[in-house]
């Protein structure tokens, strides 16, 4: 067995130096992928979509005497701190106690960086859920536009002559009780209001089914390259798929 020739204070210098050009470029690959996330986050954004969807990256389940432990990390697109946007999440607990669950939410680029990581293969799949759920949206408003529809038939329907009202020993009819051309209007007016709110988000249900795989495609390069990228440097840094990587503070 051959002894590093070495003194300490070498080592721990030369060990320090390779240490210290590494974070450099860790800390370049990790601003890069997030400016690449933000992007892919800012389109989805402008489509509007409100919809919640989580995909799992990890999950780990352990069971002892009717005691099921379980963990899981996840990324998703979802409300978090008031405002819609890539995340992810962790969750700790019990299967047994559901209601006792840990669960850690952080927007994408507030999350540990080996959280960060390990979502980066996901995010297509991220997409193509939303995607899937979008179409799914379109046509469930499809089928309540409608019954909403019906509905505005039946309020439009005008009521029949026939039954209004006349005075006693006169001809004259009772016009207050006459639907009046302003007011079946107004009538028409407030019953379409639903169903111009259903058809407008079905319009923006719609168009999102549509461009989410376009955002996909246009997102996917950039994402091999900054794939790549990370996991060239995460083998450089000997770190297992699974280790945390340590925060570098700028």
């Amino acid at each position: 067995m051959t002894t590093d020739p070495r003194t300490l204070s070498e080592r721990v210098s030369s060990s320090y130096s390779k240490l210290a050009l590494v974070a450099k470029d860790l800390n370049a690959v990790s601003d890069e992928l997030g400016q690449s996330v933000a992007q892919i986050d800012l389109s989805l954004k402008n489509l509007n979509l409100g919809i919640t969807v989580w995909v799992k990256i990890r999950d780990w389940d352990y069971g002892e005497s009717g005691d099921y432990e379980h963990w899981s990390e996840h990324l998703g697109y979802a409300k978090l701190s008031g405002k819609w946007g890539i995340g992810l999440k962790r969750v700790e607990g019990n299967h047994n106690h559901p209601e006792h669950d840990s669960i850690e939410e952080w927007p994408f680029n507030e999350a540990p960086r080996a959280l960060r990581l390990e979502a980066i293969e996901k995010i297509p799949e991220l997409l193509e859920q939303l995607s899937a759920q979008a179409t799914a949206a379109a046509k469930n408003i499809r089928e309540k536009l409608a019954d909403v529809k019906a509905v505005v038939g039946a309020v439009n329907t005008p009521k029949s002559m026939s039954n209004v009202p006349v005075k006693k020993g006169s001809n004259a009819k009772i016009m207050s009780d006459v639907p009046q051309p302003h007011g079946i209007a107004k009538a028409m007016m407030e019953a379409e209001q639903p169903a111009a709110g259903f058809g407008r988000a079905f319009a923006d249900i719609q168009r999102s089914a549509i461009e989410i795989p376009h955002a996909l495609r246009d997102v996917q390069k950039g994402l091999e390259i900054t794939t790549k990228r990370a996991q060239e440097i995460v083998g450089a840094t000997s770190l297992s798929p699974f280790a945390k990587v340590p925060e570098v503070k700028k």
